[in-house]
């Protein structure tokens, strides 16, 4: 059976746990109060106190079947989610130890799988669906604003935005270093929305040093595609989509290479997905990107390009270079990754990186040079959250919005603020009337 979020809800509120419960990381956790049910916006429920390993911590929990969850439903790009102070989850299947919150800061991570009481049949058969609260509709706040003004709040929270994904990238190197988590970005973009996690996976399991590793004993690049196609059960579900001589050589040499045997869990979802963008194509092309820079790393290869003063344009042209992909896996099918998706990932995962990367280098020619590049990048393609704003925009604002991807990654950041839950008070009141009254 699968488990509703509302179940989990119930067991949480109801106390259907073991007396000594531990985290993810292995601390001691008592529940002192579960907190209170929230039918609002923002985490399951609030007001809650818990002792783990010693330390008092009252704030807010959030729950959910997997952890991947969190990110799924977007909580690491949303402040209203800054107070939880533990994640409680069904399943724990990842490899991270922590959840990262849209600050920045790290939080424990409690499984509860393992962890209920034993009669559990009984709970089914008690479980009551909590009501949750309607949303009202979506009023037009956004486009009584002036262009001009909205243009500056805009910049100010796409700034922000850019800001957060630096911090939450900060995070992630206590347990990690540049290598890993450029690794790990550059994976989690090849998943698209529907297989994020299971590339994540990927790459928190077969680790940059383990690749690494395995390239210094003299693991070649066939090694490498069968490695990342075969053990995460990829090429398994992609028959289809390849050649079936290519699968056999594929699986072929996952037999006779000795680097790993390790099997990983990850689930593909094939639904609704562009036959182009079907993971086995993206593990392929990423596979021959890996390998070209296995020697040295993503920091000796890549960093280097923003260290000089230079045009957008060239500099993506170099960054497009350096993820080129010229192979021998059947090379005139397999479909290349578009302009976009790399201005995406370059937005998303590099720029942010980097910035940190020069930041911690007391580069501070490094730093000014990525956010001018941030600045100037034109416009990316719309994605649902865009064109779910332009519903709500002038014809004259949508072309602001249009021109820059700084100004679209602050209407990202007012959607996954105010703008999914529909809260026009709270954007009056952060505005304030000028902003909004001209």
């Amino acid at each position: 059976m699968e488990l509703r979020e509302e179940f989990l809800y119930h067991i949480w509120d109801e106390g259907h746990l073991r007396n000594e419960l531990v985290t993810v990381s292995g601390k001691a956790v008592r529940i002192v109060y579960p907190g209170q049910y929230n039918t609002n916006r923002g985490p399951d429920f609030f007001n809650a106190a818990v002792i783990i390993d010693g330390e008092h911590l009252t704030g807010s929990v959030e729950i959910h079947p997997n952890t991947y969850d969190w990110i799924a439903h977007h909580h690491e790009e949303n402040p209203y989610y800054n107070k939880v102070i533990l994640h409680v989850v069904f399943e724990h299947r990842g490899r991270e130890s922590h959840t990262i919150r849209e600050d920045g800061q790290p939080i424990e991570i409690l499984e509860l799988k393992d962890q209920l009481v034993e009669d559990i049949n009984k709970l089914f058969e008690r479980h009551k669906t909590y009501p949750l609260k309607g949303q009202s509709s979506y009023c037009d706040l956004l486009s009584l604003i002036p262009s001009d003004h909205l243009q500056s709040i805009l910049r100010k929270y796409g700034v922000q935005r850019f800001e957060n994904k630096v911090k939450r990238f900060n995070t992630s190197l206590l347990n990690s270093d540049f290598d890993q988590i450029l690794y790990e970005g550059f994976l989690e973009a090849m998943g698209y929305d529907k297989n994020k996690y299971s590339f994540i996976t990927i790459a928190q399991t077969l680790t940059w040093k383990k690749l690494k590793d395995w390239y210094e004993e003299g693991m070649e690049l066939d090694d490498l595609i069968s490695v990342m196609t075969v053990s995460s059960g990829l090429l398994a579900v992609s028959s289809n989509y390849l050649p079936a001589p290519l699968v056999s050589d594929i699986q072929k040499r996952y037999e006779i290479q000795n680097y790993t045997a390790q099997r990983i869990h990850a689930l593909w979802q094939k639904f609704r997905i562009r036959p182009a963008n079907h993971p086995i194509y993206r593990m392929i092309v990423i596979c021959h990107f890996l390998y070209r820079i296995l020697d040295k790393g993503f920091v000796y290869h890549l960093l280097p390009i923003f260290q000089e003063s230079i045009e957008y344009k060239d500099l993506f042209v170099r960054f497009k270079r350096l993820l080129a992909f010229s192979g021998t896996y059947h090379d005139s099918m397999i479909p290349r990754l578009g302009d976009n998706h790399l201005r995406t990932i370059l937005i998303n995962i590099v720029l942010p990186i980097a910035f940190l990367y020069f930041q911690k280098t007391g580069d501070s020619e490094g730093t000014q040079q990525i956010l001018k590049i941030y600045e100037n990048h034109p416009a990316l393609a719309d994605n649902y959250v865009i064109n779910f704003m332009n519903k709500y925009l002038s014809p004259g604002q949508q072309k602001l919005t249009a021109g820059s991807a700084m100004i679209q990654q602050g209407l990202i950041e007012l959607y996954f603020r105010f703008c999914q839950y529909h809260y026009c008070d709270d954007c009056r009141q952060t505005f304030g009337r000028s902003d909004i009254e001209g």
